[in-house]
C-alpha cells in the first residue's frame, strides 16, 4: 500500500477498471485506483464543496470500442463527463474543481502499434479541456504502473509507484 498514511480515516474504495466513483468528504472514504497501466486515472475534486471523484478509463474513445459491451465510462472520452456530471450534481463546481491525472504507461518492451497508453491521456485531456477543465497535476506516459488515491475528505491525491508514494495534488479549502 501508500508509504504515506490516508488523513481520510475512512476506508478505501477500489475504483476498478472501467468504473467510476465519486463521494462527498463527510463519507470518509479514499478512493483508489490500482495498476494504472495503460488506463488512465482521472481526479475531479472541489474542494469548498467538499466532494470529488475517479474514474479509472480502459480505452481513449467510444470508437476505438465499437461493438463494445463495455458502459461509456470505460471509455475517456464519455467517461470524464460523466464524472463532471455527477459531481456537478453532488454541488461542485467547475471553477473550483481541481484535476489531477495519472496513468497511461506502456509496457517495457511490448510493441504499441495502437498506441493506447498516449491516446487514453490525451482523450482525457480532450475531454477536460472540452468542459472548461485544466489539469492541475499530472504523472502520465513512462513504465511504471501507477496507483492512484484520492482521500475525499481532504482533496489530497497521492499517486504510488513501486511502493513510494508522493503527493501529486494538495488542495486547500
Amino acid at each position: 500500500m501508500s508509504g504515506l498514511p490516508s488523513l481520510g480515516g475512512g476506508r478505501s474504495i477500489p475504483v476498478l477498471p472501467g468504473e467510476l466513483a465519486v463521494a462527498d468528504c463527510e463519507a470518509r472514504v479514499d478512493l483508489v485506483s490500482h495498476a494504472l497501466g495503460s488506463c488512465v486515472g482521472v481526479v475531479l475534486f472541489d474542494p469548498r464543496a467538499g466532494v470529488g471523484g475517479m474514474l479509472h478509463a480502459l480505452l481513449p474513445d467510444q470508437r476505438s470500442g465499437a461493438g463494445s459491451k463495455r458502459p461509456p465510462v470505460a471509455f475517456a472520452d464519455a467517461g470524464v463527463p460523466i464524472l463532471f456530471d455527477e459531481l456537478i450534481a453532488l454541488g461542485a463546481r467547475r471553477s473550483r474543481m481541481k484535476v489531477a491525472l495519472a496513468g497511461g504507461a506502456s509496457r517495457p518492451g511490448a510493441p504499441d502499434h495502437f498506441r493506447i497508453a498516449r491516446r487514453n491521456v490525451l482523450s482525457a485531456r480532450r475531454a477536460l479541456l472540452d468542459l472548461g477543465l485544466l489539469v492541475d497535476a499530472e504523472t502520465v506516459g513512462g513504465e511504471m504502473a501507477r496507483t492512484l488515491r484520492l482521500e475525499v475528505a481532504t482533496g489530497r491525491v497521492t499517486v504510488t509507484v513501486r511502493g513510494v508514494a508522493q503527493v501529486l495534488l494538495a488542495p486547500t479549502r
